[in-house]
C-alpha cells in the first residue's frame, strides 16, 4: 500500500469492511487514467448488493478520486466529490445531473446496473466501472491490516464464499476466528425444518409472455437440431439476434431458457465485463476470448448483455471516439466470418436498440430484433405461479396479478421470494397474505379523477379512430394506482400494430394528433388540462416531442432537408436544447397536432361522450364493445369519421 493510502487510513482508522470497500473500488478503477488538476473525472459505478455498506463504498470512491493529490489531510471529500445515486427508488433530476457535470468536482454516479445510468452521463463519463466481490488476496490483506490475522490461501479461499457482513463478524479483532467460523459453519449446515422447493428448470415452454420471442426461439431450436443431424448447413441457421426490453423483462432468463431448450452450452458475458479487463487491448482480448470459448463449446448460445454500451460509430464524439470505434470494429470482426463461428448463435441484449451501431444489426450478424414487452395480467399470473412453485396452488392469484400492472418479471420474482422468506421466518407454510402484503401501496382515485382519466383516454381513442388505420384492441381506466406510479398506469388505449413499409408526413402528423388528443379532450370537455399528459419517459408529451423532433431532424419533414440527428431521445434532446430553429419547428408541429385533435373531438362529441360513460361504468372496453359503440359511424370524409345523428 502506498504512503498516500497509509496516511489516509492511519488518519481515518478504517475497519475491515472499509478496507475491503477500497480494495473493490481500486480494482474496478485501475484502468481510469490519472487526471490533472482542474480536470476532475466523471465515472459511472455499477454495483449490486456487495454486502459492504454503501457509505464505505462512497468513502473509498472519494479517496480513489483524490489519489493524485498527495497528502489529503486538509481536503474534505464532500467538497471535492459530487455523488449521484441512481441505485434507489428516487431519481436524480436532469438539472442536478447537469449541475454536477458543470461543477469543478469529481462526479461519481452509482447504479445497480448500467441501464439505470442516464445516457447523458454515460456519454460524458471517463468510463463505467463494475464493482465485484473482493478476491482472496483482498480478504488476506484486510484481515492482516485491520484485524492482525494472518490467513493462509486455503483459509482465505474457504472464507471468500461467505457473505461479507458475516465475514467481518467472524474476523472481528480479539476473537478466535477459527472457532467462530466452525460454529457459524455448523449452524449454516443444520437441516432446515421446512423442505426447500425443488428448483424448476427454465425452458421456452414454461416461460409465459414470450410472444414473438418464443416463436423465434422454438424455430431456432429446430434449426439447431437439424444442423446437428446434418440436414441443413450453418448458413441456414440464424447466427444472431438482439433482445430489446426494459430492465427486468427477462432477457437473461430468456437466454438461459433458450440454451436449455436447444440443448446448447450458454456462454454469458457483458460489455461491462469486457471493459473491466483493462485498457483497449485488454478489452479486445476479453471480447475475442468470449467468442473463442463459445466456439470451443459449440453449439453455444453466446449471450452479450448491455450491448447498447458499445454505442455507434457515427455518434462517437470527444476523446473517447477512437476507443469506441475500435471496440465496435473489434466486435464486427468477431461477428463476421473472419473468425469462423459456426455453431455459435450470438444473442445480444439491451434496453435501447437505437444506440447500437447499425452495422452490428445488419443481416448475417444480429439480424433480428426481438422485443420482450412488459407482461400483461395473464402473463403476470403465470410468472407468479412459476416462481411460487407448489405454494398457493389452490389460491386465486388473478387479483394479485392485476394489481402488479407495469411490473416486470424480475419484480414478480422478487415478490414471490420475499413472500416465501416471510413464511419461512415464521416457520409456516406460505399463505395469500404473504403476497398481498408485498403489493405496492395504491391510491384510490376520486370520481372526479376517474372522469378526467376517462375523458383523456376516450379522446385518444376518438382521434385514433378518425385518423389511423390500426384497430383499437382495448381502452381502460384504473380505479386505483400505485402511490409511486406515473400517470401512464392510470389508463391507456392499446392498439393492434400493423406493419408498414413506409409512412408519409401525413401519417406522422396523424400520430402526433393522437398523442395530443388526451390533453385536447380534457380542455374541450373539462375546460382545462391536468398533468396526466406530461411527466417522465412514456408520457404523451414526451412521446409527442420525441416524434416531432425526429420528423424535423431525421426524416426530412421539417423546413430543411438536412439530416441533423439519428433517431434517439438523447440526440433529439441535444438538438432541441442547442438549435432554436428546430425548437420552433417542433413546437409548431405540436401546436398544430393539438388544434387538430381538439377540432376532431368537438366534431365527435357524441361518440366521445358515449365512450366516457361506458368507461366509467365498465372500466375497460374491448374491441367488440368499441365496435358496437361506433356502429353509427359509417363513413370518413376528409380524414374524419361522420356520425349519424
Amino acid at each position: 500500500m502506498t504512503s498516500f493510502y497509509r496516511s489516509y487510513y492511519r488518519r481515518e482508522r478504517p475497519d475491515f469492511l472499509l478496507f475491503l470497500a477500497h480494495c473493490i473500488v481500486r480494482r474496478a478503477l485501475r484502468t481510469l487514467h490519472n487526471t490533472p488538476r482542474g480536470a476532475w473525472p466523471v465515472v459511472g459505478i455499477v454495483a449490486d448488493d456487495l454486502g459492504v455498506p454503501v457509505t464505505h463504498v462512497h468513502t473509498a470512491l472519494g479517496v480513489e478520486m483524490l489519489r493524485d493529490y498527495g497528502d489529503i489531510a486538509g481536503m474534505r471529500l464532500d467538497r471535492s466529490i459530487r455523488l449521484l445515486d441512481y441505485s434507489g427508488e428516487g431519481r436524480v433530476e436532469d438539472e442536478e445531473l447537469r449541475s454536477a457535470l458543470g461543477s469543478r468536482r469529481a462526479v461519481i454516479a452509482m447504479a445497480r446496473c448500467t441501464a439505470n445510468l442516464p445516457e447523458l452521463l454515460v456519454a460524458a463519463s471517463d468510463g463505467v466501472f463494475v464493482l465485484e466481490r473482493p478476491t482472496v488476496r483482498h480478504i488476506q490483506a484486510a484481515a492482516r491490516h485491520c484485524n492482525r490475522v494472518l490467513l493462509s490461501d486455503a483459509d482465505a479461499e474457504k472464507l471468500s464464499d461467505l457473505p461479507i457482513g458475516d465475514l467481518a463478524l467472524i474476523l472481528n479483532r480479539g476473537r478466535k476466528w477459527r472457532s467462530v467460523f466452525e460454529a457459524y459453519d455448523a449452524q449454516r449446515s443444520e437441516p432446515q425444518p421446512l423442505t426447500a422447493p425443488a428448483k424448476r428448470e427454465l425452458d421456452l415452454d414454461n416461460i409465459p409472455g414470450l410472444a414473438g420471442a418464443g416463436l423465434w426461439g422454438r424455430d431456432l431450436c429446430q434449426d439447431l437440431a437439424d444442423w446437428r443431424a446434418g440436414k441443413i448447413g450453418w448458413a441456414d441457421v440464424d447466427g444472431g439476434a438482439l433482445l430489446v426490453g426494459a430492465p427486468g423483462t427477462g432477457k437473461t432468463t430468456y437466454a438461459q431458457a433458450l440454451a436449455r431448450s436447444a440443448g446448447c452450452h450458454l456462454e454469458a458475458t457483458s460489455v461491462a465485463q469486457w471493459q473491466s479487463r483493462g485498457h483497449l487491448g485488454d478489452m479486445l482480448r476479453a471480447m475475442r476470448r468470449s467468442f473463442a470459448e463459445a466456439k470451443k463449446s459449440a453449439p453455444t448460445i453466446l449471450f452479450l448483455d448491455e450491448l447498447d454500451a458499445v454505442g455507434a460509430r457515427h455518434t462517437a464524439r470527444g476523446d473517447h471516439a477512437r476507443y469506441q470505434i475500435e471496440v465496435i470494429n473489434g466486435l464486427l470482426e468477431c461477428l463476421d466470418g473472419v473468425q469462423d463461428r459456426e455453431g455459435v448463435v450470438v444473442l445480444g441484449a439491451c434496453n435501447h436498440a437505437h444506440m447500437i451501431d447499425p452495422a452490428i444489426l445488419r443481416p448475417g450478424r444480429m439480424e433480428r430484433i426481438i422485443e420482450l414487452p412488459l407482461p400483461d395480467a395473464e402473463a403476470r399470473e403465470k410468472i407468479l405461479r412459476f416462481h411460487l412453485n407448489a405454494d398457493l396452488a389452490d389460491s386465486d392469484l388473478s387479483n394479485v396479478a392485476k394489481k402488479m400492472e407495469g411490473r416486470t418479471g424480475a419484480d414478480i420474482e422478487l415478490m414471490a421470494r420475499e413472500a416465501r422468506r416471510s413464511a419461512r421466518r415464521a416457520r409456516r407454510a406460505m399463505d395469500l397474505a404473504d403476497l398481498l402484503q408485498r403489493l405496492p401501496k395504491t391510491t384510490k382515485l376520486s370520481d372526479e379523477d376517474l372522469r378526467r382519466i376517462a375523458v383523456h383516454e376516450a379522446g385518444h381513442a376518438v382521434v385514433h379512430l378518425a385518423l389511423r388505420p390500426e384497430p383499437i384492441g382495448s381502452i381502460r381506466i384504473n380505479d386505483e394506482v400505485p402511490e409511486t406510479a406515473n400517470s401512464v398506469l392510470a389508463g391507456g388505449v392499446s392498439v393492434e400494430i400493423l406493419s408498414h413499409q413506409c409512412r408519409t408526413k401525413g401519417d406522422y402528423e396523424a400520430m402526433l394528433a393522437v398523442r395530443m388528443a388526451g390533453l385536447a379532450a380534457e380542455e374541450v370537455v373539462l375546460g382545462n388540462i391536468s398533468d396526466g399528459g406530461g411527466g417522465g419517459e412514456g408520457s404523451d408529451l414526451s412521446c409527442a416531442t420525441q416524434l416531432a423532433t425526429e420528423m424535423v431532424t431525421s426524416m426530412g419533414f421539417g423546413e430543411s432537408w438536412l439530416h441533423l440527428a439519428t433517431p434517439g431521445e438523447l440526440a433529439g434532446r441535444r438538438m432541441l436544447m442547442g438549435d432554436a430553429r428546430v425548437r420552433a419547428e417542433v413546437d409548431q408541429l405540436l401546436n398544430n397536432a393539438f388544434e387538430r385533435a381538439r377540432s376532431l373531438i368537438r366534431q365527435q362529441a357524441g361518440l366521445h361522450q358515449r365512450l366516457v360513460e361506458e368507461l366509467l361504468e365498465k372500466r375497460a372496453l374491448r374491441n367488440v364493445e368499441i365496435a358496437r359503440l361506433i356502429e353509427g359511424c359509417t363513413t370518413r370524409e376528409q380524414g374524419r369519421m361522420v356520425c349519424r345523428v
